[in-house]
């Protein structure tokens, strides 16, 4: 397995480690600062086999092969040039593409091969197995990621390092410390550069003057040695590994860690990089279709051939947070994962997870993946996972210490969104319903997917790995899927016949009746309980719309209804994790024949809806589509019944 390095510009050493002094073109920025322009060229926006699903199409094809799947890319914020007769260079507001510099010292990490130039901003298009191709790949793929905090006003400059922009890029790399000091591997590495706030002095064989502020570098080597690119027989034939959106997302998470904590890795596990790689990369993959799915939809990185890592990794297998692998304190001192790669695993099983949980794996009705909706839970997964890093603040300070800790910000992070409103978002959008995906609806899919993995697990008593234990108190209403209060995604998650039906009178039948109009009619609602613990004082709440489409919750046309008399609810009743307990029934008389939906809500301390105004939870007082809500709380239940 070849070993992905990534380590923070540090020596190592007996006692406490030296900084490297790394320096940057400081001068150069600050004199071609102008407004941002938007070029253009050819780049993969995601890796070959990905798109196609042929492992033909590897990083050891011909340039003929792969130059089929380049794609006209937007070079976003180049800047200007000082003079109308000066060339455009990959140089911008988020990134910078260095490279032509000596090899040694580590600071300087190039191999003295230019980045290009274009004579028009529109110019740079290059033939894929070239050092110029992987140029632009890792100037738009950086980039593209830090306009994407931009667009969920989460600037990188506002994490609590305040690290600057642009990042340094060097796309053909030593990668140093280690054994590819002559870039000749198939590797990645994001590096730390201290400012002169850092208190470290210049290093003068770089020649460059360092800025007030830290920034993060970019170094990438190559993504096959197939052709053996730079021996005489191959001087033009590197592929670059920057080609790989997925590596470029790995690398990206180490600069959002250090942008918060000041390290480039988590202590619990490596990065979550491996999530975001296969979160981004799934929607429109054709390894995530059909006979292909079941094998290669968990593989993370399946165009490079090194890093062979997984996120579908099940916790009864060892990959849980309530085995080995996740309670040592720090993964460094475990010599089954000194690198911190198979605990990365464990997290990118867990947020994947999350993903398809809440859109991930929606169909369209042919059967096919929804790419939209797909888009838009992987926008709000990854928007998560940022949010969360950049809350995490600096490691000397506030520790994260273990996935617990991680989920917590995650859940957090969803509590305190009010709305995300971004274009993928914005796709699924439905006439008559609020766009974009409201706050707080998420949080109990998010400790599930962690919950799934083994976090939560009573660890005072001998135990497999496996999943953990569920909330104290976890009320449900069972819906068609049978689900049984958890959360994978289904297409058909309203509320079961034997979960909430109606009845012509309040008879305690358990049968669904067709409701009749302008008469009294009688809603029945049985509650169950995942959690130990039993609930008590559970109440219950049945509001009632004419019509089904383009219905929000909260807005007008919902009705509460009453108990009947003799009725079940509120003080005094309980429910245990040994069956379902009776409530209602809830009198009703639709006033007009048509659709109606049914919407039922069940709380008590310690369990409440995400609608419940106690919460104060965002979806509770903004509008958001039932299909953003109901799925994803087990508290509550949808019925859609025609008068």
């Amino acid at each position: 397995m070849i070993h992905m390095h990534h380590d923070r510009c540090v020596e190592r050493g007996g006692g406490k480690a030296g900084v490297i002094r790394c320096t940057e073109d400081g001068d150069q920025i600050a004199n071609t600062l102008g407004p941002g322009a938007a070029g253009q060229g050819l780049a993969f926006k995601v890796d070959p086999i990905t798109r196609t699903g042929d492992f033909k199409l590897g990083p050891e094809a011909q340039q003929a092969a792969l130059d089929g799947f380049q794609q006209t890319v937007t070079l976003p914020d180049l800047l200007v040039p000082a003079l109308p007769a000066d060339p455009w260079r990959l140089s911008g507001l988020h990134a910078v593409v260095d490279g032509n510099d000596p090899a040694t010292p580590i600071p300087c990490a190039g191999l003295d091969i230019a980045p290009p130039q274009a004579a028009t901003k529109e110019g740079f298009k290059f033939a894929s197995r070239t050092n110029d191709f992987a140029a632009v790949n890792a100037y738009f793929h950086c980039a593209s990621m830090f306009i994407r905090l931009d667009g969920y006003n989460l600037p990188f400059g506002s994490f609590p390092m305040r690290y600057e922009l642009p990042a340094r890029i060097v796309h053909r790399a030593a990668i140093q410390p280690g054994p590819c000091g002559d870039g000749r591997c198939v590797d990645a590495q994001m590096m730390i550069l201290p400012g002169v706030g850092g208190g470290e002095a210049t290093d003068p064989t770089c020649g460059f003057a360092p800025t007030p502020q830290s920034r993060v570098q970019f170094r990438f080597a190559l993504a096959d040695l197939t052709h053996n690119p730079g021996t005489p027989g191959f001087p033009l034939s590197p592929l670059g590994i920057a080609c790989d959106v997925r590596i470029v997302w790995h690398e990206f998470c180490h600069a959002l860690i250090a942008g918060s904590t000041d390290q480039p890795e988590f202590p619990f596990a490596h990065s979550a990089g491996d999530a975001l790689a296969a979160i981004m990369c799934d929607p429109g993959s054709k390894l995530a279709e059909g006979v292909l799915g079941q094998d290669f939809r968990g593989l993370t990185y399946p165009w490079v051939s090194g890093p062979n890592r997984r996120h579908d990794r099940n916790a009864r297998d060892g990959w849980s947070w309530s085995g080995p692998m996740g309670t040592v304190t720090h993964y460094t001192t475990d010599i089954r994962d000194r690198d911190g790669y198979a605990r990365e695993q464990v997290l990118s099983s867990t947020l994947f997870r999350f993903y398809r949980a809440i859109g991930g794996d929606a169909k369209t009705g042919g059967g096919g993946p929804a790419i939209p909706l797909r888009q838009a839970a992987a926008d709000y997964a990854v928007y998560l996972v940022v949010r969360a890093i950049g809350s995490l603040g600096p490691a000397a300070t506030v520790p994260v210490v273990d996935a617990g800790a991680f989920a917590a910000a995650l859940m957090d992070a969803d509590a305190g969104t009010q709305r995300l409103d971004t274009p993928e978002q914005a796709v699924t959008a439905l006439a008559g319903q609020p766009p974009g995906r409201v706050g707080g609806a998420a949080h109990k899919v998010i400790r599930w997917a962690f919950e799934r993995q083994g976090l939560y697990a009573d660890l005072a008593h001998p135990r497999a790995d496996g999943a953990g234990e569920p909330m104290p108190i976890d009320l449900y209403l069972e819906d068609k899927a049978r689900r049984l209060g958890r959360y994978r995604f289904v297409a058909d998650w309203q509320a079961a016949e034997d979960a909430v039906w109606n009845r012509h009178h309040p008879d305690g039948g358990a049968a669904h009746e067709l409701p009749q109009v302008a008469v009294p009619n009688y809603i029945y609602v049985a509650v169950n309980n995942r959690g130990p613990v039993t609930a008590a004082d559970i109440t219950v709440a049945v509001h009632v719309a004419k019509a089904v489409t383009d219905l929000a919750w909260p807005g007008a046309g919902w009705s509460q209804l009453a108990l009947a008399p003799g009725g079940v609810n509120g003080a005094g009743t309980s429910v245990s994790n040994l069956g379902p307990v009776l409530f209602g029934p809830f009198e009703w008389t639709p006033a007009a024949p048509g659709d109606y939906a049914v919407l039922v809500s069940v709380d008590a301390e310690g369990d409440r809806s995400n609608i419940n105004l106690a919460t104060m939870l965002p979806c509770a007082f903004l509008p958001s589509r039932l299909a953003q809500l109901v799925p994803f709380d087990n508290n509550l239940g949808l019925a859609a019944w025609t008068v």
